[in-house]
């Protein structure tokens, strides 16, 4: 028996790649940028590709869930096929059985994600094959703690920096199922579900309120809300099907699992990324062994207190930095994606405004004046290793590993570090003795 699973690098695809093979299950994962299709079987494939930024990213998200889903059903050969949509699309309707009319508005911008998964469902049942089939997930919550999703991101802030805003009423509500619950179930509808279409959810909606009352029961904290705070409400959603036909319980709510785990945020999360472009071809094709040794020499020094992650190309990276941005993000600078790099620095600022950026690379200026200049026209990174990129990267993670998370500019960028050239939060640059 084997698993495919695209979309492996997001928080679901991902937990499910490392759920399975902790089960011994054979697990192989799929990148359609990359990967060439053969006429070998996928076996039973896990469709989890999405984007959630649909307002930011509306034409990406139609690719997630519609057009790379057409590619895969007429071209790929599989035993069973699982596509991942969400429970979303029963915002504006009054039940949510699985055969329920779903409703939605061309009109509203914020339907959009609903009629992309609904056109992705619709391309699904539109094939006479009942190994084709739909999961409706609900807001599915674990140990995704950076995301800029509204649960983890609340606690989160309350951790770190002791205040919460939030930008919908104490009353609105919605549901939360803990992703060990949806781990369970997904292999045994990919495997065995005798129907096309399942709702997975706790089938409890949980209020604003509530989750804010546990919350201050376990850590102090202000809480804002905005005066122009919307209230949604979202129907009780059902899970008659999957109780059933699977028998299925959800071991706890789950945004109480995710609150009372308190997560730990000592581990200080680390992209680091070899960029190349790959719209009509791979620029560069030479495996990224440069940032390889800088990990593995982090990881060296420093353990389990830094998650270090690994990216080559841009798509992969920016999906991960939407769903869920790094502390520290280090761009290696050449020639050929010096201006790759600049973008993404853009989106990574845009999305974690106290995120440490640092360039590294032999595309840089030997002169002071023009150094300097360098700094000024492009104002989107922080540091900027020159050299020895393994040194002076693990000198600026052994300073971050030493204040809090929400710090990590304050007190990195206030004095020089050996073989980094640094910008302090004043504009002026700082050299260590090495590279003066």
């Amino acid at each position: 028996m084997k698993f495919t699973i695209l979309g492996s690098t997001g928080f679901i695809g991902s937990s499910l790649t490392n759920y399975l093979k902790s089960q011994a299950i054979q697990c192989d994962t799929l990148d359609l940028r990359t990967d060439k299709i053969n006429e070998k079987s996928l076996g039973h494939v896990l469709y989890a590709i999405g984007v959630g930024d649909f307002i930011k990213r509306p034409f990406d998200a139609v690719t997630a869930h519609v057009c790379e889903l057409q590619k895969i059903l007429t071209k790929c050969k599989f035993d069973s096929f699982l596509y991942f949509s969400a429970t979303r699309m029963y915002y504006k309707s009054n039940t949510t059985k699985e055969t329920d009319t779903i409703i939605t508005n061309p009109l509203d911008t914020n339907d959009l994600y609903a009629i992309s998964k609904v056109m992705g469902e619709s391309l699904c049942m539109s094939i006479n094959n009942k190994n084709i089939r739909s999961i409706r997930l609900s807001n599915v919550s674990g140990d995704n703690f950076n995301s800029s999703f509204f649960l983890p991101s609340i606690i989160r802030d309350a951790v770190t920096k002791n205040k919460i805003s939030i930008h919908t009423t104490l009353n609105s509500k919605k549901d939360y199922i803990h992703i060990n619950d949806v781990l369970k179930i997904i292999p045994e509808i990919s495997l065995r579900g005798k129907y096309r279409i399942y709702n997975v959810a706790s089938g409890m909606n949980t209020k604003n309120s509530e989750i804010i009352d546990k919350l201050e029961e376990l850590i102090n904290f202000q809480l804002e809300i905005s005066p122009n705070s919307k209230e949604y409400f979202f129907p009780n959603i059902s899970i008659d099907r999957i109780i059933d036909e699977f028998g299925f319980i959800t071991c706890v709510i789950g945004w109480k699992v995710f609150i009372l785990k308190r997560p730990n945020f000592n581990n200080m999360r680390i992209f680091i990324s070899d960029l190349t472009y790959n719209t009509n071809r791979v620029a560069t094709e030479a495996l990224p062994i440069n940032i390889g040794f800088m990990a593995s020499y982090c990881r060296k020094r420093f353990g389990s207190k830094v998650d270090i992650k690994l990216f080559k190309y841009h798509e992969d990276l920016e999906k991960a930095i939407e769903e869920s941005p790094p502390d520290i993000l280090g761009l290696s600078n050449y020639i050929w994606n010096h201006n790759l790099g600049r973008e993404i620095f853009k989106i990574f600022t845009e999305k974690n405004p106290n995120g440490l950026r640092i360039f590294g690379g032999p595309n840089f200026p030997i002169d002071i004046p023009s150094q300097k200049s360098f700094f000024k026209d492009f104002p989107y990174f922080d540091i900027y290793i020159p050299d020895d990129g393994e040194i002076g990267f693990s000198n600026v993670i052994e300073k971050a590993l030493e204040c809090n998370i929400d710090e990590i500019r304050t007190n990195v960028l206030q004095s020089p570090i050996e073989g980094c050239i640094i910008k302090n939060n004043g504009g002026v640059l700082l050299y260590s003795f090495a590279n003066t």
